[in-house]
């Protein structure tokens, strides 16, 4: 819940870059205090549930990545369960993905999904669930889930993320 009150980052997220277009942000912060240039085309990100929903500027990214990493210690778990909602106004030319690395970021070896929209051939507000089972942490004390945005050269709406939950 930590974006329904503010912007992360905090203990367990670190937000790359800190701040500008390819920042991410409570979506309605971002051009308060993430330095967005840019306004989305009047576009708003409504939150899937709750007061906020972390939003990536992909209308002003520039096809240049974004990451919103989640630090986990998963050392009594081979195994979790990753859910969160993804959301996508318009298809465009965006790339919204997924990472695990399992030692404290050196590394990301698995890519746990990939997304271009939210539903191919769907124009319009959707909030699309993800479910990734038993995702292998292998007891690591220094896990990271990250998520990246690339961003839209062509300008589409934001990317949303909510309702993130690690069981």
């Amino acid at each position: 819940d930590a974006c329904d009150d503010n912007d992360v980052p905090s203990l367990y997220w670190l937000n790359t870059p800190i701040n500008g277009n390819e920042s991410w942000r409570k979506q309605n912060e971002g051009f308060t205090h993430g330095q967005w240039n840019f306004p989305n085309g009047g576009f708003a990100l409504v939150p899937h549930t709750g007061g906020g929903a972390a939003d990536f500027h992909s209308f002003s990214g520039n096809g240049l990545p974004g990451t919103l990493d989640l630090f986990l210690n998963c050392t009594n778990f081979s195994k979790l369960n990753l859910s969160f909602w993804y959301f996508k106004n318009q298809n465009g030319f965006d790339k919204f993905e997924v990472y695990l690395s399992r030692n404290g970021g050196f590394s990301y070896d698995d890519t746990l999904i990939t997304l271009r929209n939210s539903v191919a051939g769907q124009y319009g507000p959707v909030w699309i669930n993800h479910i990734l089972q038993n995702v292998p942490v292998n007891n690591s004390g220094t896990c990271i889930i990250r998520f990246k945005d690339f961003g839209d050269i062509f300008g589409t709406n934001d990317t949303g993320l909510d309702d993130v939950s690690i069981s």
